[in-house]
């Protein structure tokens, strides 16, 4: 008797743990695939840092991050191996039981705002070798979002 009251007490207080993770997606949108595999997001800083691809929204998956603290985040385009683009958002303020997407275009006229991606922030891509100030040197622009919620909720259908 005493064992099961404590594989129950274990279920009920793994359950409510797995209710109060939580995680990040990271997700490229848009219909220009070349661009892609250009792209890295660089999750947290140091030894901590792990760095990312942005895999089309139908394959990206939530990753687990922690539930409090900040998240630094920098999103880079790299060509062959240099820098062309980056952009670091404010660091995410870690909540727990929170879902974060981290939604990535590349694209020569800004996004429309919706409810899965918020609002874009934009970064030019110079191209390499360009000369600072030169508008000529700019080559589109990479786009960032960060959009939050609670976790375990539905979510709407963000294919695009």
């Amino acid at each position: 008797m005493l064992l099961a009251i404590a594989a129950v007490a274990v279920g009920l207080g793994s359950g409510s743990c797995a209710r109060n993770r939580s995680d990040i997606t990271i997700a490229y949108r848009g219909d220009v695939a070349a661009y892609r595999q250009l792209v890295r997001v660089v999750l947290d800083t140091g030894p901590r840092a792990r760095t990312v691809t942005p895999a089309f929204p139908s394959a990206a998956r939530p990753e687990p991050i922690g539930t409090s603290g900040a998240l630094p985040i920098t999103v880079i385009m790299l060509s062959a191996a240099d820098t062309i683009a980056r952009y670091s958002p404010p660091p995410l303020a870690l909540a727990p039981g929170t879902s974060y997407v981290l939604s990535v275009i590349v694209s020569a006229r800004t996004p429309s705002e919706t409810r899965c991606t918020g609002h874009w922030a934009a970064t030019p891509i110079v191209r390499n070798g360009a000369i600072p100030g030169d508008p000529s040197a700019t080559a589109g622009t990479l786009y960032v979002s960060v959009t939050q919620g609670k976790r375990g909720e539905e979510t709407p259908d963000c294919e695009e």
